[in-house]
């Protein structure tokens, strides 16, 4: 059925019924109908995984997918409609818009307001580009609201902030020059705290431990400190630097050099290898590398942390966040190339920096820096033997044997140097993404 706002003659309130005249649009006075609404119907939010700081070897070991959060829930309330909790400053969040019908998010209204007595300024929301930055702390509400304001989607974002105090860092500088096996010669620096020396090293000595007192803040209502359980924190060990991708080197009888370097991973490659480069062709990763004892290509959580890494407790808005490191260096007792060659002195550095992440469980791939330090290990230990009988694979011989004598090895590390507020863990140079430092390997000429 037509109708029209006037008859034939153009004369106002006589309604005509039937079709339309030829080329009359129906309906709304000769006008082509309103659209129909558009409602949301999803707020979708990825998380970016942090980068490698290095940018090589992405094939073998490829960035984790960003991490999705999504919410199609009308409830305002926390309990409801629970949030998404990410550390201050982890890496602007990616913000999508689902709609009835689809494809229209631009016709939807956004918006972000603080909540829970929240007194911070809400974080800066790029809605164009769909972008939401992390760069303040308490709860925020994003809003997707249709036209007519009949139908409200929200999300729920708690933001925390780490405040860093206390941090203290110990090293310790007495070397100790043992043999693993018949093979080997290691070397190592011992907590001169446990007394002597031992003939063979201790597995509960260490060159370094840091630590640090932590309070998780939510801005407004105290009942928020509740969502500081899913904030976990932790040191990251990077490899900072080398010398033309060497890092310590052994000389032999002769001259003949051992030396350890940080290759690109390959299928002929593993963890404590002893190939020469000129048969077996070595590209160096390049720094920094994440130094790690697990291979995996997803590296995220508590897997980016050192081995000895405790934070206690686990949850709430206090913690102490340690860590123990006991890097050492071990060459073969012969050189690869000549059974007569025997290791004669170990020299060289290991430049690492040691940063404080942190992460949540709602993005357990985006880390965020609130400090770091640099520290470095310096060999500088002689071999003296003149004989060794010792069959393949006989216990351990200890330092009298080797002959060995350290002539000021030494561990020194930095001041802790705070980030306020933090910073997203590459654009601080923390490198997180594997290869891990296990794929060191020793080249020898």
């Amino acid at each position: 059925m037509g109708c029209c706002c006037g008859d034939d003659n153009g004369q106002a309130g006589n309604l005509r019924v039937g079709p339309a005249p030829q080329g009359q649009a129906q309906g709304n006075c000769g006008q082509a109908p309103p659209p129909p609404p558009v409602n949301p119907v999803r707020i979708r939010v990825q998380v970016p995984p942090t980068d490698s700081v290095r940018g090589t070897d992405v094939t073998n070991f490829p960035v984790p997918n960003n991490i999705a959060f999504e919410t199609n829930s009308g409830a305002q309330d926390l309990g409801a409609n629970p949030p998404l909790v990410v550390v201050r400053n982890t890496s602007d969040l990616l913000v999508e818009i689902e709609t009835n019908p689809a494809n229209q998010a631009d016709r939807i209204n956004l918006n972000i307001t603080a909540e829970s007595g929240t007194l911070n300024a809400v974080p800066a929301f790029n809605v164009g580009a769909g972008t939401l930055e992390t760069n303040s702390c308490g709860h925020f509400q994003v809003s997707a609201t249709s036209a007519d304001g009949a139908t409200v989607i929200y999300l729920n974002l708690i933001i925390v902030d780490v405040v860093v105090t206390n941090p203290v860092v110990n090293t310790f500088n007495q070397a100790v020059i043992f043999s693993a096996t018949a093979r080997e010669a290691t070397c190592k620096l011992y907590d001169t705290r446990m007394g002597p020396a031992p003939q063979y090293a201790d597995v509960g000595t260490f060159s370094i431990e840091a630590q640090a007192d932590i309070q998780l803040v939510v801005d407004g209502n105290p009942a928020l400190a509740a969502y500081c359980d899913g904030i976990h924190m932790g040191w990251t060990n990077n490899l900072h630097r080398t010398n033309g991708g060497v890092t310590v080197d052994a000389t032999y009888d002769g001259g003949r050099r051992v030396v350890e370097r940080v290759p690109v991973p390959q299928p002929a490659l593993r963890r404590g290898q002893t190939i020469d480069s000129a048969v077996t062709p070595i590209v160096d990763l390049g720094i920094p590398t994440l130094d790690r004892g697990l291979n995996r290509a997803d590296n995220g959580g508590d897997t980016v942390f050192l081995n000895w890494n405790q934070e206690v407790p686990n949850t709430g808005d206090r913690r102490t966040i340690s860590n123990k490191d006991k890097p050492n260096v071990t060459f073969p007792i012969r050189h690869p190339a000549s059974n007569t060659s025997f290791i004669r002195r170990v020299r060289g550095s290991i430049d690492f920096k040691l940063f404080l992440l942190a992460y949540s469980n709602d993005a357990p791939f985006s880390f965020v820096a609130f400090g770091h330090l640099d520290w470095t290990l310096q060999y500088n230990c002689d071999f003296a033997l003149t004989s060794f009988n010792y069959r393949m694979g006989q216990s351990a011989a200890n330092t009298g044997q080797l002959g060995a004598t350290d002539n000021g090895s030494t561990v020194n590390a930095t001041v802790f140097q705070g980030i306020p507020h933090g910073q997203e863990a590459r654009a601080a140079g923390c490198e997180l993404r594997p290869p891990v430092y296990q794929n060191l390997v020793l080249d020898y000429n």
